[in-house]
């Protein structure tokens, strides 16, 4: 249990407190909802659903998995599936 909800709740912690992982803060980015806010609990939840969705579909090899991941390359606001589900966008700090 510990190794399939562990993670999800390190990224939804993050992700509600401050906006940025460890990862993030290296790369000098940070999680934001699409009005500017910093995201909270709600939004960090969807999001991760929503990774979890396109990685699931994405194990057996299912193209609208990858799509999910690759929406941000035509996407206006440079949003994935994710990003759209939890109202969110990554910007540079």
């Amino acid at each position: 249990m510990v190794m399939m909800f562990g993670p999800a709740v390190y990224f939804v912690a993050c992700w509600a407190n401050g906006g940025q992982t460890l990862g993030y803060r290296a790369l000098g980015l940070k999680l934001v909802r699409t009005d500017g806010s910093q995201p909270g609990v709600g939004s960090a939840i969807a999001r991760c659903l929503g990774i979890m969705i396109c990685l699931i579909m994405l194990i057996p090899g299912v193209i609208p998995g990858a799509l999910g991941f690759l929406w941000m390359l035509w996407d206006d606001r440079k949003q994935a599936l994710h990003d759209k589900m939890g109202d969110t966008l990554v910007v540079k700090t």
